[in-house]
């Protein structure tokens, strides 16, 4: 008579996309940020919304000038398969993409406003042009700057556009303010004028690219001034959660963003919106 052996185990289910608040339990795999995780603790269900498979990805530029992402898996959780940094790089390049097809958007808009007067002027005199210091810049025929969007997210009016235009264009672009001038302070130091952190004068707007290098376990801080009434941060397109207060800097009202998560070493550019 053969002998027979049975192995009595549970093999894992995988449940799709990650689904925060849903109950999971031991041996549930699903699918987060392109990779593949799984519940490792026996006998528990877990439904808290601030659970998620894993911490803030950390972006990691090599000597070689590759751009990788490192990933840790929080409790109970671990990773079965990691595919983060292709998903993130894809996540980057669709960024990328969306912020120049809104910067087109806003130049086409641009340019069939004011009684159909913007048309004619493009058409007869403007030309768009490549500039290192521009995302998108115009140009009359004799090459002088009109008007375009300038690599760190400011919108710029050459000498001679008329205010009615100025105030047509800013009318269109949320969160602009053509009276609008500050400096905005910003690093991984909670005193705001410290040599570890930068300075940006803006005016207008402070969208823009922030680049920011942090060391290991630091916080982010941005020290914006206290005029301005909306502030949201990502780091590729993830949104930076921070606790806010009011602080005085040169005498002036600012609101000190700090994040709520430290990070490792890295560079991030991190996109205010």
């Amino acid at each position: 008579m053969a002998l027979q052996r049975r192995i009595v185990g549970r093999l894992p289910i995988f449940l799709g996309e990650y689904v925060p608040g849903k109950t999971y339990q031991s041996m549930n795999n699903v699918s987060y940020l392109g990779s593949l995780f799984q519940v490792d603790t026996v006998n528990n269900n877990y439904t808290s919304t601030s659970l998620v498979p894993c911490g803030d990805p950390q972006r990691i530029v090599t000597p070689t000038g590759e751009i990788k992402w490192q990933i840790t898996a929080n409790y109970p959780w671990i990773i079965v398969a990691d595919l983060t940094t292709a998903y993130m790089n894809s996540k980057e390049m669709q960024i990328i993409d969306a912020s120049i097809s809104y910067l087109d958007q806003k130049i086409d808009d641009t340019s069939t406003g004011i009684n159909g007067r913007i048309d004619e002027i493009v058409n007869q005199y403007l030309n768009e042009t490549e500039n290192p210091e521009f995302v998108e810049v115009h140009t009359d025929n004799d090459d002088k700057v009109l008007y375009g969007v300038q690599d760190d997210g400011n919108f710029y009016f050459g000498a001679g556009v008329p205010s009615q235009i100025k105030s047509y264009v800013m009318s269109l672009t949320p969160g602009m303010d053509p009276t609008f001038n500050g400096v905005v302070y910003y690093g991984i130091n909670p005193d705001p004028v410290s040599e570890e952190n930068q300075q940006r004068s803006v005016s207008m707007s402070i969208a823009g690219v922030y680049h920011v290098t942090t060391l290991s376990n630091s916080h982010i801080y941005f020290f914006i001034p206290s005029s301005v009434t909306s502030f949201y941060a990502t780091i590729n397109g993830l949104e930076i959660p921070f606790t806010v207060t009011d602080v005085t800097i040169e005498g002036k009202s600012y609101k000190k963003y700090e994040s709520v998560n430290t990070y490792d070493e890295a560079t991030f550019n991190i996109v205010i919106q």
